[in-house]
This record gives C-alpha cells, sequence and structure tokens, in this order.
C-alpha cells in the first residue's frame, strides 16, 4: 500500500508531460514549471522527474514544495543569466553545458547544479561578498612568496544577492606535511582577521591545503557597548576567545593528526604571520578598500593588524602548543644525592632573575579598571585531567593568579620594589570582584580557602584596608560553603582548605581570628568525619583514606583535641590494613603519607610506627620519584617534601642535602628555564606547574626568613 508521500510522489510525475492530466494544485504546478523550465536544461523531463523524487525523499516539510520549485526554477534562470562567466572563471571550459539536474538546500540558501560535461558548481541565493574578500586577502599575501608557499582559493563569482563558487569535493591531502604547513599559513589569515566563528564542517582540503568552503560566519564581529571601565578579565576573555587556541582551520578529519605535525603548523603559521608583520601598512590599506563604511569590522581587524609584533607571536605559538600537544613539562635526569654538599649559590644573582622574571610578568599582564581601580589579569594554563587548558579566570594558587600574586608580593618585599606589590594586590582586585558578582553555589571551598590566604598574607604586608575587609567577606564565604555542604565531600578539596588553614594557624597571621580557625577546624572535623562514618558503614573502601588522614592530622594540630586523636588511630589502622593487602600506594599517595606523618611526628603523636613509615616514604621518593616528573616543578616539590619531612625527624644531615640538591637543581636547571621563558614564552606560567613556581624558589632561596614556603596547595 502506497504512503501519502508516494501517493503525492506518483501524482506529481504523471503530471508533468502535459498540464492538462493534473490533478491537483501541486501537480498543475509541477507540470507548469516543466513547460517554463528554460532551454539550457538538458531532459526536462528526466530534470523534473529527479527534482520531485528528491523533495519527496529529502525535504520533511511538504508544505516547502512550492518555495522550493521557485528557488529551483530562479537558480536555473540565474545560471543561464550567467552561464559565460560561469563557463570561464569557474568551470574553465568553452564547450557546450546543459544542465542535468539540481540538489537544493532550502534550508542553506544553495544548491549544486550539475551540468552535462559531469561538472558542477554551488549556487547560493545570498552574496558571497566574504569569501571573496577572504580570497582576495590570500592571493595578496601569495604575492609576496614563492609559488610552493601559496595557498589554494575555490574560485567564485560573486554578485549583489546571489553568487555561484565550485563545487570541491574534499580531497585526501598526499602530502601530509605540506597540508599542515599550509595550514598554519591559513590560521595565521583567520587569526588576523578575527575568524573566530568558523566551523570545522565549513573546511575542506584542497590541493594540499585546507580550505574555507561556503562559510557564512567569516567576518562576524559582536558589537559591544561602550564603557569607560573594562575589567581585565573582559579584556583577557577577548584576547583568548579571538586567538588561535579558539580559531578553527582544520576540517574534523584532518584534526585529530594535528598534535603530531604541530611543529609544522607553527612553522606556516609564524611564515605567513611574517609575512603580514613586514607589510603591515599595505595590508591595512587593502583592509581599508575591501571593507569600506564597515566600522565595525575595521575597529577589530586594523588594530589586530598592528599588533602583529614578535611578542604576540610567541603568546600565540604557545596557545598552539598547549591546544595540541599533549604536555610532558619535563623530561629531566636530575637525581637527588644523599650527602651532596653542592655550592652555595649566589644569591644576588638569583635576586636578579627573579626581577627579571617578575617585569616579564607584569609586562604579559592584561591591564583593565573595574571600580575606578587598576586590574591585573593573565591568561594561564589549567592542567585538567591529562591535558592542559587556558583559562583567563583561573583564581587558584597552583595554576592562576593567586600564585601570580603570591610570588609578585614577596618579590617586593625582598627587592624592596613597590611596583612588584602593587600589581600583586591590582591583581587580586579582579578575584575579588569576581568573588563578589557569583552566588555561593558557584564557588568552591578550596577557591575561598585560596583567596583568603593570598589576601591574608597581602594585608599581613601591606596593611590595606580594602584587602582587609574582603579577607573577612571571603573567609566568611568559605564558611558558609563549608557549612552548606553536604556529607558527600570533595576531598580534595577539604585537603586543600585545612591545609591552609594550618598555614594560617602556623604563620600566626595575627589579624585573622584565631578563634575562627578553631571554628572553621570544629566545623571541618565534624563534615569529613560524617563523610568517613557514611563509608566506613558501607563498607566502602573506594573513598580515599589517606586524604581524610591528612585532614585529620592537620586538625589535630590545631586543635589539639583527644577525640581527633583517637580518630586518627582508627584511621591509621585501615589506612595500613589496606597497604597490607597488596594495594601498592599510588605515587600520589606517597605525599599525602609524607604529609600527614610528618605533621604528626612534629605535633607529638607517635605510635612506632610514624618514623619507620616517614623513612621508609622518603627512601621511596628519593629513589623512584626524581628525574621522571610530569610537569616542571616535581623536582623541586619532593625536594621540599623530603626536607620538610626531615625537619620533623630532626634529621640535620638529610636537611643539608636537600639544601645542596636544591641549590644544584636551581642552578642546573631552573636559572635556564626562567630565561628561555622571558626570551621564548614556551612554557607554562603556573605556580605549580611552570615559571612562576620556580621564581618563587628563587627569592625563598634568596631570604627564607622573609619568604614562606608553599609545600602542599
Amino acid at each position: 500500500m502506497l504512503s501519502n508521500n508516494d501517493s503525492a510522489k506518483k501524482e506529481c510525475i504523471k503530471s508533468i508531460p502535459k498540464e492538462k492530466h493534473a490533478t491537483h494544485g501541486i501537480s498543475k504546478m509541477v507540470a507548469r514549471l516543466y513547460k517554463s523550465l528554460p532551454d539550457i536544461v538538458k531532459d526536462k523531463k528526466e530534470f523534473i522527474t529527479y527534482l520531485v523524487e528528491y523533495f519527496y525523499e529529502n525535504i520533511l516539510d511538504q508544505d516547502k514544495i512550492v518555495e522550493y520549485f521557485m528557488f529551483i526554477l530562479r537558480a536555473i534562470k540565474l545560471t543561464e543569466k550567467n552561464l559565460f562567466d560561469i563557463k570561464s572563471k569557474i568551470l574553465n571550459t568553452d564547450e557546450h553545458i546543459e544542465i542535468v539536474k539540481i540538489d537544493s538546500y532550502l534550508l542553506d540558501g544553495s544548491a549544486i547544479i550539475w551540468f552535462s560535461d559531469g561538472k558542477s558548481i554551488v549556487f547560493k541565493m545570498r552574496a558571497l561578498e566574504d569569501i571573496e574578500r577572504f580570497n582576495y586577502i590570500i592571493n595578496w599575501t601569495n604575492s609576496k612568496l614563492p609559488d610552493k608557499y601559496k595557498l589554494s582559493t575555490s574560485c567564485l563569482l560573486n554578485y549583489k544577492r546571489y553568487g555561484f563558487i565550485e563545487n570541491i569535493a574534499n580531497e585526501i591531502p598526499q602530502d601530509l606535511e605540506e597540508y599542515y604547513f599550509n595550514s598554519g599559513q591559513l590560521l595565521a589569515l583567520l587569526y588576523m582577521m578575527d575568524c573566530n566563528k568558523v566551523e570545522k564542517k565549513d573546511i575542506i582540503s584542497l590541493r594540499n591545503c585546507p580550505s574555507i568552503l561556503n562559510c557564512t560566519n567569516l567576518f562576524i564581529v559582536q558589537e559591544e557597548i561602550f564603557n569607560q571601565e573594562i575589567s581585565s578579565t573582559d579584556i583577557a576573555k577577548k584576547i583568548l576567545d579571538y586567538s588561535v587556541y579558539n580559531i578553527e582551520f582544520l576540517s574534523e578529519d584532518m584534526s585529530c593528526l594535528a598534535k603530531n605535525y604541530i611543529n609544522l603548523i607553527k612553522s606556516g603559521y609564524k611564515y605567513r604571520y611574517n609575512i603580514i608583520s613586514s607589510n603591515k601598512s599595505q595590508l591595512i590599506k587593502i583592509i581599508n578598500e575591501l571593507f569600506k563604511g564597515d566600522h565595525l569590522i575595521l575597529s577589530h581587524m586594523i588594530p589586530k593588524i598592528y599588533n602583529f609584533t614578535e611578542n604576540d607571536l610567541k603568546q600565540q605559538l604557545y596557545f598552539l602548543d598547549v591546544r595540541f600537544v599533549q604536555f610532558k613539562y619535563q623530561d629531566s635526569n636530575f637525581k637527588f644525592l644523599v650527602g651532596d654538599t653542592y655550592d652555595n649559590l649566589n644569591k644576588e644573582e638569583l635576586k636578579e632573575i627573579a626581577i627579571k622574571l617578575g617585569d616579564y610578568i607584569i609586562q604579559k599582564s592584561i591591564i583593565g579598571v573595574e571600580n575606578s581601580l587598576t586590574t591585573r589579569s593573565w591568561i594561564t594554563d589549567v592542567k585538567l585531567g591529562n591535558k592542559l587548558e587556558l583559562s583567563h579566570k583561573c583564581n587558584s594558587i597552583s595554576y592562576g593568579t593567586c600564585g601570580i600574586a603570591i610570588f609578585l608580593l614577596y618579590l617586593g618585599v625582598v627587592t624592596q620594589k613597590a611596583y612588584f606589590i602593587a600589581a600583586s594586590i591590582e591583581s587580586m582586585r579582579k578575584v575579588i570582584y569576581a568573588m563578589n558578582k557569583k552566588s555561593i553555589e558557584n564557588h568552591t571551598l578550596r577557591e575561598s580557602a585560596e583567596v583568603t590566604y593570598t589576601l591574608l598574607k597581602i594585608y599581613m604586608i601591606t596593611k590595606d584596608e580594602f584587602i582587609k575587609s574582603s579577607v573577612i567577606k571571603i573567609s566568611s564565604l568559605a564558611f558558609s560553603i563549608l557549612s552548606n555542604s553536604t556529607d558527600k565531600l570533595e576531598l580534595e578539596d577539604m585537603e586543600a582548605f585545612t591545609i591552609i588553614l594550618l598555614a594560617i594557624y602556623k604563620e600566626k597571621l595575627s589579624d585573622f581570628n584565631i578563634n575562627r580557625v578553631f571554628k572553621i577546624a570544629d566545623l571541618s572535623y565534624n563534615k569529613v568525619l560524617g563523610f568517613w562514618k557514611n563509608e566506613v558503614c558501607k563498607n566502602s573502601l573506594n573513598y580515599d583514606v589517606n586524604g581524610v588522614v591528612v585532614i585529620f592530622s592537620i586538625l589535630l594540630y590545631i586543635k589539639k583535641n583527644a577525640v581527633i586523636e583517637h580518630e586518627i588511630q582508627q584511621l591509621l589502622k585501615i589506612e595500613r590494613s589496606i597497604g597490607s593487602k597488596k594495594q601498592c600506594r599510588k605515587k600520589e599517595t606517597y605525599k599525602k603519607v609524607l604529609i600527614s606523618r610528618s605533621i604528626l611526628k612534629e605535633y607529638g603523636y607517635n605510635d612506632g610506627l610514624i618514623v619507620q613509615e616517614l623513612n621508609e616514604t622518603i627512601k621511596y621518593i628519593i629513589e623512584k620519584e626524581f628525574g621522571n616528573g610530569t610537569y616542571y616543578n616535581r623536582d623541586i616539590e619532593n625536594i621540599e617534601l623530603v626536607r620538610y619531612a626531615a625537619s620533623s625527624l630532626e634529621d640535620d644531615v638529610l636537611i643539608n642535602s636537600c639544601n645542596s640538591n636544591l641549590n644544584r637543581l636551581v642552578k642546573e636547571d631552573l636559572i635556564e628555564n626562567i630565561k628561555k621563558q622571558i626570551k621564548f614564552e614556551d612554557r607554562p606560567l603556573s605556580f605549580k606547574y611552570g615559571t612562576i613556581g620556580q621564581g618563587y624558589r628563587l627569592i625563598r632561596i634568596y631570604n627564607e626568613d622573609i619568604v614562606p614556603q608553599i609545600l602542599f596547595i
């Protein structure tokens, strides 16, 4: 039995030869279309039959049939009108050709028109001005290059309200090295013109080169509301949005191999970038002519071209690394030598290198204004799982603004250069403003604690009243988050939170109400205890017992409470039981064991195994964890961990070994890393994974009495 669609299709096809045979409105329309087809259509009956079949098979909205046929007829007539130009400028033929079929895409306003010689073109029911402009710029920059480096462009005809473009089949590149080099060249042009709306589906492979095809979103720029105060975070977001990090330049099938050819992509990008940079004046004249009267686009594009500088090039090349490369941050041969007696360092040299790094960090900052005050932001690299991502709003000590602020603060203190301290305050203003705008549901315990700690550090040095009021507000926020949290806590957040609480307590940040520390400690204990008891009742060993031991060890140190001490005894039994069941500790577990046992030893807790476990863990870290770091600062962190444990054991020989090994690492590795970062800008900035953390170690070596140890965050 025929469906309604099949019946309608059959009726339409029957009505094609003669109008008098049509039995209803649609069939009459089909018959009229048949009679009105221009002579450029080769076999009218076959053509109409194909149109009807195509419509009923591909277009879901059957009410669109009138619109469908009118669109087809318009495409045919415009093709006939411009056939001479189509043949000479797109199809490259002078033979007689006729239309044999048309595939129509109503939603897109386009159609593929097939000719009797087997060739085809794409008809667009809109002007192709954007592609025409883009092709012009490609061809102009091509004129500055040898033939082997020229990018391909699609042939097109552009009219006031419609256009034709060659129908290009996606090709498999024959030379992948050439393809990815050319992809970098294309990216430089897309970056120059702020083309961040291109999608992967708009990109095909054409003659060993990616090519933008049929894209309607090349030059879409959002109009900005004038504001005398633009925050540094908003500026940073805009920079990142229009950077190579967020511009598509590869099709879906070619993106998966990009990381294997990243050096060629970067080489191609740099090559075309330098051509643009060397011809700025000429290019700006061309851009002004191409986009005459379009002030919004010109206001974006011309400043971008002026900003084609060496520093911008370095930043964009690094953004490409973050986007595509799976980082192995450090390939180190460093070995910890027990009894090492490496010579002391020239501390003045360390200070001078740290100053250069501080100046570089300030120069890299993005400056804005909020509440009539200067704010600073950075685009930093944040580790998420096994990869890096760029962020303009990360606040953490490990990855974001808080870590930068602490480095600048203490750099200003040890060098007595006030502008570093001022930059530290400016960087935290944007954090404070951002946190004040967010609802409590959008805050995390860890973020609130890290911001509180950083602000406390700044306040203790500057006595800035704005900072003080912010400390009170954000510490109250942390308390509220903790109070409102459920029993299902994020233990990593709680670990970081209690470690910061310990730092506040041990560093005697006296302007912070010590009773509040105790109150928060009590609340933390009750929350984590409830979580732990719930897991024990379920007989579940899927939770991180080592993390709970760290938290309770800290709370015991602060509260000196016999009840907490009893809970630690029970926790240690469980933790040791898990270890005895041949569940080998993971690498991160050793760090937690070292921290918890060091705190317990310092507190005075000793059940006969603490010292043994400390020594075993120290031995493991020394033998296994140096020289195979998964990030730049892993070896530094390991030395500081061992030294912290050695201090709790009062082992002067091991402490001296740690100091000597750190001196050797600084001399052989850190100083060179910092110099390379300033020159090439090819490494992460962050405290934990990058250059900020290395610079902080330099100023800590310079003056350990002033610069505190930041070990566990």
